[in-house]
């Protein structure tokens, strides 16, 4: 249980640096909603 719960952690800490990064380049960059739109079209493909 603990080993379990301890890599719970780990990961939700990793999930927050990565939000954490995720918004910092969004306010440095306010176009990566226009970034998404190609990512969506080769999804297409």
């Amino acid at each position: 249980m603990r080993k379990n719960y301890n890599l719970f952690i780990v990961i939700f800490f990793i999930f927050i640096t990565l939000n954490a990064c995720g918004k910092r380049g969004s306010l440095e960059r306010p176009q990566t909603d226009d970034n998404l739109e190609p990512a969506e079209v080769e999804k297409n493909y």
